[in-house]
């Protein structure tokens, strides 16, 4: 909207696991930002068939009401698939939208930490995954 340019700017930021090799039925991770107070205006499900279930992953709705340094989702592989229909290879598991406030005429990336705290196969086994992002802008409707 118009009435935020000069006061905020918004960010996409693509969050994905590499399982390296095993099948991924479920994640959970914390996003942090320690020196950006941020919003959270969106949500999105990632690009595997596997944890599409039409919504969002698990996530805390007050941190999207209010502004926050911290985010944890989750999310676990539909119950009805096999663990050869999980991905195995680095994969987008979700989408998040947010707004940084702009502050003495400038926003800056926010310095982002990520951790997977919970990474398991089809049975729940725990398994070594790693997690990483990227920020997209998002463009803007001239």
């Amino acid at each position: 909207p118009e009435a935020l340019k000069d006061t905020a700017t918004f960010l996409t930021i693509d969050i994905t696991i590499d399982p390296q090799g095993q099948a991924l039925g479920a994640y959970q991770f914390e996003l942090t930002a320690p020196d950006t107070t941020f919003s959270v205006v969106g949500v999105e499900a990632g690009e595997h068939d596997a944890f599409n279930h039409g919504r969002p992953p698990y996530f805390d709705p007050i941190a999207q009401a209010d502004q926050t340094d911290r985010l944890i989702l989750a999310e676990y592989a539909k119950p009805d698939l096999a663990a050869d229909q999980l991905p195995t290879e680095a994969v987008r598991v979700a989408t998040i939208h947010v707004m940084v406030p702009i502050e003495d005429g400038d926003a800056p990336e926010p310095l982002i930490q990520l951790t997977l705290t919970a990474a398991g196969n089809a049975d729940g086994e725990r398994i070594d995954a790693k997690i990483s992002y990227t920020f997209r802008t998002p463009e803007r409707p001239e």
